[in-house]
Order: C-alpha cells, then sequence, then structure tokens
C-alpha cells in the first residue's frame, strides 16, 4: 500500500536520518543512519511511522523519509 511499507523491506537511505526511541520527533534518538546506509522495516504505522532495525538496534523513523 502507499501508506505503509511492507514488513522486511530493506530500504537504503538516502538522506542521514534519525532513528528515535519512539513515534516522537521529540523522542531521544536511538542513532543516525546515514545515506547508503539501510535499514529493515519491521512495521509501518498509519500515525505515520515506520518500526526499522538498524545496526542491531530497533527504533522508528518518519514514514515518508522512507519512501
Amino acid at each position: 500500500t502507499s501508506d505503509g511499507l511492507a514488513e522486511g523491506t530493506v530500504v537504503r537511505l538516502e538522506n542521514t536520518t534519525n532513528i528515535r526511541s519512539s513515534m516522537d520527533t521529540n523522542s531521544d534518538k536511538v542513532g543516525v543512519a546515514y545515506p547508503g546506509e539501510e535499514v529493515t522495516v519491521v512495521m509501518s504505522y498509519a500515525e505515520g511511522w515506520t518500526k526499522v532495525k538498524w545496526d542491531g538496534k530497533t527504533g522508528y523513523i518518519k514514514t515518508d523519509l522512507l519512501q
């Protein structure tokens, strides 16, 4: 669907992207992923965030940054 990404999808980032601890731009950063790094989709949420696995960690990225 256009409003989410399928579980297991691997996305190569095009921009420096903050990975957050929760679905909130004010939440703590899990880390910062850089262009060319890859994240694996765990689940997309209607709130406009996608849970991803990255560098052995799990966090959230705004879905529109992944499309």
